[in-house]
């Protein structure tokens, strides 16, 4: 028993001149609190991997618009020389999304097929959607086989477009686009599936790599909003749970909960420095995340 851990539940208030005060309930938390408040925190811990591969994903996907794609050359010869610099940005900044885009699809269908079961509805329902997804979209079907044929062959940006327009007027407009040709990757002995290679003369060659990933972008999106809807129910219970809490001890919404972490015989108002954060700010961000990901996806829809 000496070396058994109890739990109080705590919390932080912001001061006005930047500093905090700690409160901590006398009371510790009962073993079936603990046990409850475990297994309903537990569709969070379980998919927390999903959560910061999404967010990476979006990391990863913003930096895109950071390829220098209006150059500032005056001349031709200048322009393909920034082209070929805008090319090594551009490897880069594409292969990086790619692959946050291949592990998210990666480890979001196991996570949630083990958090669910594998004939749930809940599960059911996401793949389906998954499974529907890829079907109808040539971004998603290409993007992600791309990703698997640049381990082997590196990501063939075989070309830069200069788009030179309105030189003789006063404002003109240069632009770089990264495009991808498909007749060049498909003669390869990459192991294509002839479905993508069917699907890719409907498309215009060759493909434009930004406006590629951003359909891809668009695709995955959708897809985790699905899960956000999926797991909605067992998020909903945790929030009821952790209202609950925040009632029993009297711990207002501006207040930001803590379990603070001791030993039985240690001054309580002095616990070791282990906390552990309930997941509140947690669920606010993904409540926060799904209005974004409704706006979002609305917007490049329209």
């Amino acid at each position: 028993m000496k070396d058994a851990l109890i739990r109080r539940i705590g919390f932080i208030t912001q001061k006005d001149n930047g500093t905090v005060d700690i409160s901590i309930c006398n009371t510790p938390l009962n073993d079936a609190t603990i046990t409850e408040f475990n297994k309903k925190n537990g569709v969070l811990l379980d998919l927390r991997p999903v959560f910061v591969a999404f967010e990476s994903l979006v990391l990863n996907h913003s930096e895109l618009t950071q390829i220098p794609i209006n150059p500032n050359y005056n001349d031709v010869t200048s322009g393909y020389i920034e082209g070929l610099e805008v090319l090594t940005i551009a490897t880069q900044k594409i292969s990086n999304f790619l692959s946050a885009a291949n592990f998210y699809l990666s480890i979001a269908k196991p996570k949630l097929e083990n958090l669910f079961g594998s004939n749930s509805p809940e599960f059911r329902d996401w793949d389906d959607t998954r499974k529907k997804l890829h079907s109808e979209n040539f971004s998603y079907k290409f993007s992600y086989a791309l990703r698997n044929y640049s381990q082997h062959y590196g990501l063939p940006l075989s070309s830069i477009k200069l788009d030179q327009n309105n030189l003789l007027t006063p404002t003109p407009t240069k632009e770089i686009r990264i495009v991808i040709d498909t007749k060049v990757i498909f003669e390869s002995s990459y192991a294509w599936k002839n479905t993508i290679k069917e699907d890719a003369k409907a498309q215009q060659n060759p493909i434009d790599m930004i406006k590629l990933c951003n359909h891809y972008m668009h695709i995955i999106r959708q897809l985790h909003q699905k899960l956000l809807l999926v797991i909605n129910g067992k998020v909903a219970e945790l929030d009821h749970f952790l209202d609950r809490l925040r009632e029993d001890f009297q711990i207002s919404h501006i207040e930001q909960p803590i379990f603070f972490v001791s030993k039985y015989g240690d001054d309580p108002n002095n616990p070791s420095t282990q906390q552990e954060i309930p997941p509140f700010v947690e669920i606010k961000r993904l409540k926060e995340q799904r209005l974004k990901n409704d706006r979002t996806i609305n917007e490049f829809s329209n």
